[in-house]
């Protein structure tokens, strides 16, 4: 829960509609002023979003909102700094914002331990405050950091347990603490004097440890027959994904560290020491659904004695001729490819340069923790700060030659056609992918190519590609829908 902040801190924002310069913040403080990204996020009435979401639930994707953004690099008592056309911004300098109304809000980001700095203690925010831009260049709308951010409050279960571990690999490599979590659900009927198998899931991008009491609560009303004998046969046991630059994948990273070796080699071993659990590879399913589903693939194909089957539902990109609609290998620009904007959403109008300007408001340098950057964490090279090296310059989207060639390494297409004997097999055996013709964002191209390959190979008959099917309709599927069964049979 929200609550009134100790010091007082008043953010004061001159915004003006069109080419005048004259827009500040001024943050002052009785007390410390903490380092952070000081982030004003606005809503333009008629952009189509409801008049009841507050600002800072932005970046809105769909429908993109002016954005600004400082860094405070440095902690100072009475602290006071301002932010001009100098200010990273989104789609314009502040001083281009055009005529109309609009309701703002600022957020002061100073912890940033996962990937959600709404569910993090300590971050503040302001009130959302309406105002009508105009022409008066003395026109100033004033914004007050008088709220602060908390955990998740979340209703305990008997049923479910956060399992917490500190990761010596991880702990290592970034020289601090640093904690594997895991959400993990009992079985249905639990006896205690049983050893039972395991479903591991990886959540979804912005997903966490926490959805095991969704599992938990949803299996109270299913009618499903399957999936409440698995939920009496197996623990459920959801694998958080997140870090600082937010969805790691569960991937061994030059930047976020080795997660696929310290979830395999450090978190399963401490849960079946903890818990019920039958410690052999016959006795582990994986399963995941969009960057939850990367993350499954991955670790079923770079660690293939640990599970006896796997099934990823539109999965992120497995071959990064098409990450979306991105082509990172045959083109020189990311932004312009085949003559036009490359998109990011079917039958939107979002673009692969609009959404990374506007990641590069909420965090440059591949901060943000958004989709892009947190690819580039996942699957690039760690620079002098460490973050990821770009990709691809966000304001012209040149793409770095050699670094999206060293990408392959992640590029699940061109690891089969590297090593088909060695790959191959797991997808002919058990392996899984599903994913809908009708994907939202395009993640059935990708998926297309690893069938194609595969069916070289005479072993793409476990990868689907469902006609009309979204990304997020591909759950209720009735091919996903049977994926308990199969599971139920891949752990006998």
């Amino acid at each position: 829960m929200a609550h009134r902040i100790a010091h007082s801190f008043v953010l004061s924002l001159v915004l003006l509609p069109l080419h005048v310069f004259a827009i500040q913040f001024r943050v002052t403080s009785e007390g410390d002023t903490p380092v952070g990204r000081l982030i004003v996020f606005l809503i333009k009435d008629g952009s189509g979003i409801d008049g009841k979401v507050p600002p800072i639930s932005g970046p809105f994707w769909s429908k993109p909102q002016p954005m600004y953004g400082i860094d405070l690099d440095h902690a100072a008592t009475n602290g006071s700094f301002t932010i001009d056309d100098r200010a990273t911004a989104f789609p314009d300098a502040p001083s281009k914002l055009l005529a109309g109304t609009y309701r703002a809000q600022a957020a002061l980001i100073a912890h940033h331990e996962t990937g959600s700095w709404h569910n993090e203690a300590g971050n503040q925010y302001s009130d959302p405050v309406a105002f009508t831009a105009s022409d008066d260049p003395k026109q100033v709308v004033k914004l007050s950091l008088t709220h602060e951010t908390s955990p998740r409050e979340i209703k305990p279960s008997p049923a479910v347990t956060l399992f917490r571990l500190r990761s010596a690999l991880l702990s290592k490599f970034h020289h601090r603490d640093v904690f594997l979590t895991a959400g993990v659900v009992q079985p249905l009927d639990f006896d205690p004097n049983v050893h039972y198998p395991a479903v591991y899931e990886v959540p979804g991008f912005g997903g966490t440890a926490l959805a095991a009491y969704e599992r938990h609560n949803s299996r109270a009303n299913s009618k499903d027959a399957d999936a409440l004998e698995l939920s009496r046969k197996a623990y459920w046991i959801v694998i958080d994904p997140e870090f600082v630059h937010g969805h790691t994948l569960l991937a061994n990273s030059d930047v976020n560290g080795p997660w696929g070796d310290a979830v395999i080699n450090e978190l399963i071993p401490a849960l079946e020491a903890k818990f019920n659990l039958i410690s052999s590879p016959r006795s582990r399913v994986i399963r995941g659904h969009s960057s939850g589903g990367w993350a499954a693939l991955w670790l079923a194909t770079q660690y293939p004695e640990t599970f006896a089957g796997c099934w990823a539902l539109s999965p992120d990109p497995v071959d990064f001729h098409h990450v979306l609609r991105l082509n990172i290998y045959d083109f020189d620009n990311a932004y312009v490819q085949n003559g036009g904007e490359v998109s990011t959403v079917r039958n939107g109008k979002a673009t692969v340069r609009e959404e990374n300007r506007i990641e590069e408001v909420l965090g440059p340098d591949n901060a943000s923790d958004q989709q892009w950057d947190s690819w580039q964490a996942v699957w690039g090279h760690r620079d002098s700060r460490g973050n990821a090296n770009v990709l691809f310059d966000p304001i012209t989207g040149a793409i770095n030659r050699a670094e999206a060639d060293s990408y392959r390494r992640y590029d699940i297409v061109d690891l089969v056609k590297r090593d088909p004997k060695h790959y191959a097999p797991m997808f002919r055996d058990r392996i899984h992918v599903i994913v809908g013709d009708a994907d939202t964002y395009y993640l059935n191209e990708a998926v297309v190519a690893l069938k194609e390959e595969l069916d070289s190979l005479n072993a793409g008959g476990n990868v689907q590609i469902l006609p009309g099917f979204t990304h997020g309709s591909i759950v209720g599927s009735p091919q996903a829908k049977q994926i308990s069964r199969a599971m139920i049979e891949a752990l006998k």
